[in-house]
């Protein structure tokens, strides 16, 4: 019985060697979109800038200022107008051991009665630290409701106005503690400050 001869097989071509290619494929989610960091590739760069200025601060820095600015506007100028955009409307306030406010137009109201018993309530701003992971803001402050000098903050003049002294020539002054925590867009969402006095002085003046 003849066998007939085995040919090797042969190479009609060298093989080519192909570097990696990296190549980006759209995914596409099943319902509704996943939560950040996944974002949808569809959006525009208008679309992009045009929410460009409601992004919400993502630094200790943007945090830190966002507080330091409501605080000045609350305490310093007493702009509630101002203020009303700074807040959600379902924030959550507690003072001391008071009832918590439930909303933004009860907490407004709480600084109307506030401004209006003592109109000259000024702040000076002594700390601040920023947890950026819980969106946390805490503030140690002193509470002066008869300033005589500009008041500077950590970053942030809160300017004080000169009025006329206390009977007595008294002056009050109180420490507060405010822990603020905002949303993703900025706004003061829940908070709780403590305030207690710290002494009663004679003016130097």
């Amino acid at each position: 019985m003849k066998h007939a001869p085995v040919v090797p097989p042969t190479i009609s071509a060298p093989i080519q060697h192909h570097t990696h290619t990296h190549h980006r494929e759209k995914v596409h989610f099943a319902g509704s979109p996943p939560p950040p960091p996944y974002k949808s590739r569809s959006s525009s760069s208008s679309s992009t800038s045009s929410t460009r200025s409601s992004d919400p601060p993502t630094t200790p820095v943007d945090l830190h200022s966002r507080a330091l600015h409501l605080l000045d506007t609350l305490y310093n100028k007493h702009d509630l107008a101002s203020a009303r955009p700074l807040i959600h409307p379902d924030v959550s306030i507690s003072h001391n051991d008071d009832a918590a406010m439930a909303s933004r137009d009860e907490y407004l109201a709480y600084w109307a009665r506030r401004t209006k018993r003592v109109p000259e309530l000024r702040a000076k701003c002594r700390e601040c630290a920023v947890d950026e992971s819980q969106r946390k803001v805490w503030v140690v402050s002193e509470i002066y409701t008869e300033p005589a000098e500009e008041v500077a903050t950590l970053g942030v003049d809160m300017p004080a106005t000169t009025t006329a002294k206390r009977p007595g020539g008294l002056q009050r002054r109180k420490e507060s503690v405010d822990m603020l925590w905002f949303d993703e867009a900025g706004r003061l969402v829940g908070g709780c400050d403590w305030v207690r006095s710290v002494r009663r002085r004679e003016d130097d003046d």
